[in-house]
């Protein structure tokens, strides 16, 4: 703005400082012709990030596409290390073949496998891994329980008027949950420890038919092998993931 005669050889009026709402400036306006002054405040500087070069962001690219193979990589071998145990347990549960082959089949879809990744190994550098009260994880567990009638949840009746309804397992589907209690044990911990796992408040938490109950802790207890002469990788079949 040019300045008004009214200015010339006078010098500016000049009103009080302003700190601006929106910049880290303040500014002030002379009261006779309109001119403004601006001034950057020396304590709140404006700091503009530089923009990175490309190296700088082929690097970010690479180390982000590294770090998804590695947590992929991570989880599928604990898939192969659990089916693994399970299967060496089924047999000795007695459980059918057929059951053991696609044992939680339904974690290599897409509906689980990404949720499961980052809830447990996580996927991208600085994301925090996924807790257990996230949406994405849960409606892959909930995906993972109906699609696998092994777990206990799968026999759990939700009624119209609210209220549940445990159903009893079929025996097969029984002696292949207790063999994925005892795979997912030795997976997770190394070590065959199903039978502390369900004494210490896993089994009181289940909502199991009574029958179902009898049968699992038949299958649990009078098999319980002797531990005598094998070493403590070798001593015999918690939780299920």
């Amino acid at each position: 703005m040019i300045p008004r005669l009214s200015c010339l050889g006078l010098g500016h009026v000049w009103s009080e400082w302003r700190q601006s709402p929106t910049m880290p400036t303040r500014s002030r306006v002379c009261q006779r012709c309109g001119k403004r002054e601006r001034l950057w405040n020396v304590r709140e500087p404006l700091r503009i990030k530089p923009r990175p070069t490309l190296l700088q962001r082929l690097v970010r690219k690479l180390v982000l596409i590294v770090n998804v193979l590695i947590a992929n990589a991570k989880y599928a071998s604990y898939v192969a290390r659990h089916k693994f145990f399970v299967f060496k347990a089924g047999l000795q549960m007695k459980a059918p073949i057929w059951r053991l082959v696609i044992h939680d089949y339904s974690k290599l879809s897409r509906a689980e496998w990404g949720p499961y990744v980052r809830r447990f190994y996580g996927g991208r550098p600085g994301v925090p891994v996924t807790d257990d009260d996230s949406d994405d994880f849960r409606r892959a567990w909930l995906h993972h329980q109906h699609r696998n009638p092994h777990h206990w949840q799968a026999w759990i009746l939700r009624q119209d008027d609210g209220q549940m309804k445990v159903l009893r397992m079929p025996e097969h589907f029984a002696r292949e949950m207790v063999a994925d209690w005892m795979g997912a044990g030795r997976a997770i911990t190394g070590r065959w420890a199903v039978y502390e796992w369900y004494q210490g408040g896993a089994g009181e938490a289940m909502l199991l038919h009574p029958e179902t109950r009898k049968f699992v802790e038949s299958l649990l207890w009078p098999e319980k092998p002797s531990d005598a002469g094998r070493t403590e990788d070798e001593k015999t079949p918690v939780q299920s993931a």
